[in-house]
């Protein structure tokens, strides 16, 4: 089933795409990190989620890496701050996208 509204973490103006499919991106979360190779590049989070009529809602999370995205995660050494910057921008951008059903996060809790 096709979501019927914009979601409250949506940013872009939902333009319709071909057969009446909807498109919904938040804003990106950045964070810094450094690559052993190039330095300092920018880590980039967002969430979106593509509503086409009569299928289930295709949500995702964007992850863009450095200038160009051409840096693997191999190539990224996190400071324990960055890290958790970074846990915590994913989990938000998880959430916007596929947000867990109650009686799931009551499961993790225990």
């Amino acid at each position: 089933m096709t979501a019927a509204v914009c979601p409250p973490w949506c940013a872009s103006d939902c333009r319709d795409w071909a057969e009446g499919a909807q498109h919904h991106a938040s804003t990106f979360a950045d964070v810094q990190a450094v690559s052993h190779v190039d330095g300092p590049v920018t880590l980039s989070v967002s969430a979106t989620r593509v509503d086409r009529p009569g299928q289930d809602p295709a949500p995702s999370v964007n992850l863009l890496i450095g200038p160009d995205g051409r840096i693997s995660m191999d190539d990224l050494a996190l400071t324990p701050e960055h890290a958790r910057q970074l846990a915590a921008a994913l989990l938000t951008a998880a959430d916007n996208a596929a947000p867990l059903p109650l009686r799931d996060l009551e499961a993790v809790d225990r």
